[in-house]
């Protein structure tokens, strides 16, 4: 596992534009390794998505780690993982804009089979009617009176 950083090769290498993204450029305190960076980079469809992938693993690190308080020294970890959760949708929100898949989510040519949707072509509806009809624990059975006859009324 190997961690590589150089702010003059932004425009060429995805791995070091990721990396300036998510504000893992500290060479002291490394958070992603090339390799889950790269890893992310080619299971997205843009860097966007990529860079979002990459802040939940961060975000998923830190949520594990307790805050931590000595005196007037505090770790807040929380607040790490807030952060880098704000930025995964923030990331994910300039995936959709941006026209690629946000996150790992399928697109609509995966969803249909390999096969993009023909204009006018039609799904087929998973609503029905009636679909959330509760008769529970007895069902309505045949004609089903609303009003007490005369005869039947008790005083």
């Amino acid at each position: 596992m190997t961690w590589s950083y150089s702010y003059d090769q932004l425009n060429s290498n995805p791995v070091y534009y990721i990396r300036d993204q998510i504000g893992d450029a500290d060479s002291t305190d490394p958070l992603l390794q090339d390799e889950e960076i790269a890893e992310a980079v080619a299971s997205n469809g843009s860097l966007y998505g990529a860079a979002a992938d990459c802040c939940r693993k961060i975000a998923n690190r830190f949520a594990r780690k307790v805050d931590q308080a000595a005196g007037t020294m505090k770790l807040s970890f929380s607040q790490a993982f807030k952060a880098y959760s704000a930025s995964a949708i923030r990331f994910d929100t300039l995936a959709t804009q941006s026209g690629a898949s946000a996150g790992n989510l399928p697109n609509a040519t995966s969803l249909f089979g390999g096969r993009g949707m023909d204009p006018g072509e039609h799904v087929p509806s998973i609503f029905k009617v009636g679909m959330h009809d509760n008769y529970l624990p007895i069902p309505p059975a045949g004609q089903e009176r609303t009003e007490v006859e005369p005869e039947e009324q008790h005083e």
